[in-house]
């Protein structure tokens, strides 16, 4: 049911990108049909990472760039096309809107860890209990040593195990190595790209605030 209910939306978006204008239709669809590509093949390698134990960060990024990131900054650039900007400033949105999408993921790893439970709407440490490849176990992996090692790979180990008890383990040896104010720092390197590429936009700061409250509240967001 999900796979046919999914097809016929992928229909309906097409039936939606006929509306578009004939001047930019084709390049429209072409853009659409590369970032659903691209998206796919996000998910794939994210699925891939599960059986996998020498992940890299380089690869991690490159995921999520694929999987979340390319349809952000496919939307502010389809919007940008449709509304006759510049192809200049349709890749200025669109590279806005890739580094946004890839500090909104480090960000939503970081708060899995280290979130208000009362705030985030999911199970902080979920991450953690499920082993996922994330941007703090790559670096922790990567890290550690000693007792910090072999605490990770006894929690990684397990098969059977009290969540909060995991949760807990895992959270102090990322605190040891000063993964969070790592994770912090990457995040904040991906919204000050992101920010870079809006300021240079040629357009009326009227018409650029509501875009910029969006992308405040993305870097403010603690949940």
């Amino acid at each position: 049911m999900a796979i046919l209910s999914g097809d016929v939306m992928l229909v309906r978006a097409y039936d939606l990108l006929m509306n578009i204008k004939d001047e930019y239709l084709k390049r429209a669809v072409a853009s659409f049909n590369k970032t659903g590509a691209e998206v796919c093949e996000g998910q794939q390698i994210d699925m891939n990472f599960e059986s996998r134990d020498d992940v890299t960060v380089e690869e991690y990024i490159d995921m999520i760039r694929r999987k979340t990131a390319v349809l952000l900054g496919f939307a502010l650039e389809l919007g940008a096309m449709l509304g006759g900007a510049h192809r200049h400033e349709q890749k200025l949105l669109y590279r806005f809107g890739v580094n946004m999408g890839i500090g909104f993921q480090l960000k939503d790893d970081l708060l899995d860890v280290y979130a208000d439970q009362a705030k985030f709407g999911k199970q902080v440490g979920g991450d953690i209990i499920s082993n996922k490849k994330t941007f703090l176990l790559i670096e922790a992996q990567k890290r550690a040593t000693g007792e910090h090692k072999a605490t990770l790979d006894k929690w990684l180990a397990a098969t059977e195990f009290d969540a909060a008890e995991k949760v807990a383990a895992v959270t102090a040896v990322y605190d040891a190595l000063g993964i969070r104010e790592l994770t912090e720092a990457k995040v904040e390197e991906y919204f000050t790209a992101a920010d870079d590429a809006f300021e240079v936009l040629k357009a009326p700061d009227e018409k650029k605030a509501l875009v910029k409250n969006f992308a405040d509240w993305l870097m403010a967001r603690d949940k």
